[in-house]
């Protein structure tokens, strides 16, 4: 079954460079949104001249909200990445293949619904071939979905992302 474990190891190049963007988008998102909450609290501390303890409370508020972003943006994606979180599983990864690459569709799905299925005969064998050599246009892309996600934000699109997954 060395077609399965081709299968199986593109799907793992798939996720890796998946969360390995996802990490980047969140990072970037994490940088821009905590700078302007902190040039936000500058402000605040500037205009209203507060005391010591609406300082501290500005502050603490300040570092509550970067937690924040830091569990929302950066720590899904580096905890699949360090293997502490559970990663998407192979099913979930074929229906985002699937929608990203259409001449791919549900043929990913179903060569793994048919892989899992315990009945191995003639039939099956061949269907299996059949659609893996249809499956030959799946290679996980170097740089396709960091372009994507870089084109879907005109902000954020600068040449620096889309030069670091070489």
């Amino acid at each position: 079954m060395s077609d399965y474990q081709a299968i199986e190891q593109k799907l793992g190049e798939f996720k890796k460079k998946f969360y390995l963007n996802e990490l980047l988008r969140g990072g970037i998102f994490f940088v821009v949104i905590g700078v302007l909450c902190f040039l936000l609290t500058a402000w605040v501390e500037e205009v209203f001249w507060l005391s010591g303890t609406m300082r501290a409370v500005v502050f603490w508020l300040f570092v509550l909200v970067e937690l924040a972003l830091w569990f929302y943006w950066i720590w899904p994606a580096l905890g699949v990445l360090l293997g502490s979180k559970k990663p998407m599983s192979h099913q979930q990864a074929a229906r985002l293949i699937g929608t990203q690459i259409p001449e791919v569709g549900d043929r990913l799905i179903n060569t793994l619904d048919l892989l899992a299925s315990k009945s191995v005969g003639a039939i099956v064998l061949f269907a299996y071939k059949l659609a893996n050599q249809k499956l030959a246009i799946f290679t996980p892309p170097s740089c396709a979905f960091l372009y994507q996600n870089a084109a879907s934000y005109p902000s954020l699109s600068t040449p620096s992302p889309i030069q670091l997954c070489k």
